[in-house]
């Protein structure tokens, strides 16, 4: 009796799964720098950068892949016919200041140090404004030369399956 494989542990969907790896450890590295940039003196690392690491796989994770989804599918319908370094440009700008938008956000929460959410609106603003050169050069890096990579990385493999199937 042969045992049949389930949908989600098929090979493709273990390569699928690979490609997210990278995620966890980049966002353990990326609140690790801003819980540093942010510690005060009485404070130990790991009673700041816990909270803030798991509200970010949590909440901020999410969101941004859903934003990242919606946004690939609103360039490919409604700005298809623009220049494909813009649309990597535009996708590079608005993840980079989402993501920069939402980090703040998971920062200053897990502080608790706002009184009312008026404060907490505030400090969020002044933490945007003070983010954005590093936003906008992260938006840059992102769209012109990551997007592109991830894109032409897609398409040889896209090509290799379709070869083979023609092969077959």
């Amino acid at each position: 009796m042969k045992m049949q494989k389930t949908k989600w542990l098929t090979k493709s969907k273990g390569v699928e799964l690979k490609k997210y790896i990278p995620v966890p450890i980049l966002l353990a590295c990326v609140t690790s720098i801003v819980t540093m940039v942010r510690l005060e003196p009485n404070e130990t690392f790991l009673e700041r950068w816990l909270p803030f690491y798991i509200m970010a796989i949590l909440v901020v994770l999410p969101i941004a892949l859903l934003v990242l989804k919606g946004l690939n599918s609103f360039i490919k319908n409604k700005l298809n016919t623009i220049s494909s370094w813009i649309q990597n440009l535009f996708f590079g700008v608005i993840m980079a200041f989402t993501l920069g938008g939402l980090m703040t956000g998971a920062s200053l929460f897990t502080q608790n140090k706002f009184v009312s959410f008026l404060i907490f609106a505030q400090q969020w603003g002044d933490g945007i404004l003070n983010i954005t050169p590093f936003v906008l050069s992260l938006g840059l890096l992102i769209g012109l030369i990551v997007k592109p990579l991830i894109d032409r990385r897609k398409a040889c493999i896209a090509f290799q399956k379709e070869h083979i199937h023609l092969k077959q």
